[in-house]
């Protein structure tokens, strides 16, 4: 064999050593990025899930301190609620849930009004804001 042979077959020994080497590493490692992806994806609707049910459970409050006819309390949880509505709804990509957010907004001034006022009629108009809010879509429908 000549000198340009065994160089040439050296090279070629160490490519394919190379390449057994690399070639399970780049596939584990795709295979990890595309968990890494969906894990991500997965923590995202979760969160978003979370947020979903910090609403409900102030839409919640806010019905039980106005049955109660604390309006001081029911007004800040409605300060509280109405914020975090707008927040989800600035940040969503969901259509549905972004225009069932928006419906809840829309009885913002309304109820903050009338909890101002400390009209016990309000109560009506929260029974429908906690109904038309656990009716919004859960966060498990957002397109991922």
């Amino acid at each position: 064999m000549s000198v340009k042979a065994k160089i040439i077959g050296g090279l070629v020994a160490i490519l394919a050593a190379f390449s057994i080497g690399f070639v399970p590493q780049f596939t584990a490692r795709r295979r990890l990025q595309a968990d890494l992806s969906e894990t991500r994806a997965r923590l995202a609707v979760a969160e978003r899930q979370i947020e979903i049910d910090e609403i409900r459970g102030l839409a919640g409050r806010m019905l039980l301190e106005t049955s109660r006819q604390n309006y001081g309390n029911a007004r800040e949880l409605s300060t509280a609620y109405f914020n975090k509505v707008s927040e989800l709804a600035e940040k969503t990509e969901d259509p549905a849930l972004q225009a069932a957010l928006l419906k809840l907004l829309s009885a913002r001034d309304s109820i903050t009004s009338a909890l101002a006022q400390g009209n016990a009629s309000v109560v009506t108009e929260l029974q429908a804001l906690l109904n038309d809010t656990y009716n919004a879509p859960d966060a498990g429908s957002v397109a991922r």
